[in-house]
């Protein structure tokens, strides 16, 4: 006879495991629905605009982003509420400006700043994590809290604007964003239905790195570079007025056409090979999935459930006046020098050019003559130590065969497309210049205006570490950590 206290604990271990499957039937139901929900809900435009440095002398960065603002927003329509923006908001007041709350992208331009309403995330939290923890939607308890929450429907357009260097791209203050931090995050935007489509624009020195042998077709993602994984990208218009170059030649050629061009006609693909016949300064690149390419700008740049433009960008008329206003820009605008320069020319140039001005000038102050020759020795320092450091590990490492292999790229009559895709020789492994780049900071400090080109040596010790046997990967890295100690103390 069974005793009364065991039916009673098979009587609660009944009831528990109905109860049990009774919430895992109301968790999956309710995670169907929501998945249901997110699956019939219309499809929706996300955009985040990111000016990655701070400065006067990197004006041009944050005038791309505003530009961009515009496009989006006003010509695009898609709502603010869907715009994610980075800026360090330093330039619009700066004491350099001299029309203070006015940024200007182009000669004769229009006042493209935003406001600090408009801007989600300036000063100090314009950082490499809060850029990543955007795009992945989580909660934010900094700037204006506004996060990615696009969906399995959604198209997104990501722009970015600053510095860049092999594998890393550059944030205020020069923290680093990783390539390997970059598509660890794209990923799990795919994984978890964070968009249908993704589109991504990079202005930045050696970009092409950040997706070259990285960015798979699959992921549904269609990236645009400023130059191949080799070369910088230049920087154009220099105004006297603004004491600044006003934008960047691979953007304002994007932003121009855009501006000037039907978005709802004109498709990803052709605004491509429009913007790589103008921009000759450096060699524009595609990684990804190409099928993007067919799809018209608006699905990206604006919102694509509207059934017309405004009159003011559709009519005839005004797109024959933005077309005269970019020629009135090519002939004769006396305040700008139209010569583009190498972007990591540019910090030099306005130490050199802000001199000129200061000595000239028969009001600037004694300090202000002997900061701007501070901050010209500083740079001088810098250089000589950055020469004497990786030049030593060029030498040290046997460099030379890659460093030649390297700027055989950067040959003019190789076909775009092959420069664009490096050689597996020289491929380096992202996870390894990371790794390399943080024993450096730790060992010599943050990277600069000028050592940031010298990255590339970390990479090539990468593709030599590549052909060593793998035991031997880590005796390489403690000599390398061993020699920056010597080296940098």
């Amino acid at each position: 006879m069974i005793k009364k206290d065991t039916i009673h604990r098979w009587i609660t271990f009944i009831a528990i495991l109905c109860a049990v499957t009774m919430i895992h039937i109301a968790h999956a139901s309710s995670f169907n629905i929501l998945s249901r929900m997110n699956l019939e809900r219309p499809s929706e435009n996300w955009v985040v605009l990111v000016a990655g440095s701070n400065g006067y002398y990197n004006y041009r960065h944050q005038a791309d982003i505003c530009h961009a603002y515009k496009i989006v927003t006003e010509k695009g329509k898609i709502p603010k509420s869907n715009v994610i923006t980075f800026m360090f908001d330093d330039i619009a007041y700066s004491k350099e400006n001299p029309h203070p709350g006015v940024i200007i992208n182009e000669y004769n331009g229009t006042n493209v700043y935003i406001g600090k309403e408009a801007i989600d995330y300036r000063a100090n939290d314009v950082t490499p994590q809060n850029f990543l923890s955007v795009l992945r939607g989580e909660k934010m308890s900094v700037g204006s809290g506004k996060t990615l929450n696009s969906g399995p429907n959604d198209k997104v357009f990501i722009y970015f604007s600053d510095h860049g260097a092999t594998n890393v791209l550059a944030f205020p203050g020069f923290s680093l964003l990783h390539a390997s931090d970059l598509f660890e995050t794209l990923q799990f935007m795919y994984q978890n239905k964070r968009y249908q489509q993704l589109v991504f624009y990079v202005e930045a020195c050696e970009s092409g790195s950040m997706f070259n042998q990285i960015l798979p077709s699959s992921l549904n993602i269609y990236a645009e570079t400023a130059s191949t994984p080799f070369e910088s990208s230049y920087a154009c218009d220099y105004s006297n007025e603004f004491s600044a170059y006003l934008n960047d030649c691979y953007s304002i050629n994007w932003m121009n056409d855009s501006d000037i061009s039907d978005i709802r006609e004109e498709t990803v693909g052709v605004q491509f090979e429009k913007v790589r016949r103008e921009t000759t300064t450096s060699r524009v690149c595609r990684y990804g999935d190409f099928v993007i390419e067919k799809e018209p700008l608006i699905n990206f740049q604006g919102n694509n459930s509207i059934k017309s433009m405004m009159k003011q960008w559709s009519s005839e008329e005004n797109r024959k006046n933005a077309f005269a206003r970019i020629f009135n820009q090519e002939n004769g605008a006396k305040d700008v020098t139209r010569q583009p320069i190498d972007s990591r020319k540019v910090y030099e140039d306005y130490l050199q050019r802000r001199l000129r001005t200061l000595m000239s000038s028969s009001t600037a102050s004694l300090s202000e003559k002997l900061h701007i020759l501070t901050l010209i020795e500083q740079y001088r320092e810098s250089m000589k130590k950055s020469d004497r450091i990786f030049n030593f590990l060029s030498d040290q490492y046997q460099l030379e065969k890659i460093l030649n292999l390297r700027k055989a790229m950067l040959n003019r009559e190789l076909d775009p497309d092959s420069a664009c895709r490096t050689q597996s020789s020289l491929l380096a492994h992202p996870q390894c210049v990371k790794q390399l780049i943080q024993l450096f900071e730790k060992r010599c400090g943050s990277f600069d205006e000028y050592s940031l080109r010298y990255i590339s040596y970390l990479g090539d010790l990468c593709v030599k570490q590549m052909s060593t046997p793998s035991e031997k990967h880590q005796e390489m890295i403690h000599s390398l950590d061993e020699t920056l100690i010597r080296l940098c103390r």
